[in-house]
């Protein structure tokens, strides 16, 4: 009787420490395959580290841009990060973010509309990874 009661409150505990790790943004994380690292869809952005330089990332952005008709409102770049105003079809706004993180990692974010669109956005991922050469 007296181990049933305390194998009880433990089960409790294991439960509920557990719980902050499922309940966590983290757990979001997948790891890609291909030219892809890790991908996050965190808070409306779609997050990733592709496996390629960022002249090469920036390159392959621009052409998948292009192939999905995005309509250009502004970019801009410094060399390090470029940044992508874009509009799709149905009028929402849709912005990229490419950045150099090491010389063969780029991180990569893209927002769609102003509380995201997560299919969108890992369509517009896989144009770009499809566009790595």
């Amino acid at each position: 009787m007296m181990k049933r009661l305390l194998a009880l409150p433990l089960m409790w505990v294991l439960l509920f420490a557990g719980t902050p790790v499922l309940l966590s943004g983290c757990a979001a994380l997948v790891a890609g395959g291909g030219a892809a690292g890790a991908v996050a869809y965190v808070r409306g952005e779609l997050r990733s580290e592709v496996e390629c330089s960022y002249q090469q990332c920036r390159e392959a952005t621009d052409r998948a841009v292009d192939q999905l008709e995005l309509t250009k409102i502004d970019r801009r770049t410094d060399g390090m990060t470029t940044r992508y105003e874009l509009e799709d079809a149905d009028d929402k706004s849709v912005n990229i973010r490419v950045a150099k993180k090491t010389d063969n990692i780029t991180d990569v974010r893209i927002r769609v509309g102003t509380f995201g669109d997560e299919t969108k956005s890992r369509h517009i991922l896989r144009a770009i990874e499809d566009n790595i050469r």
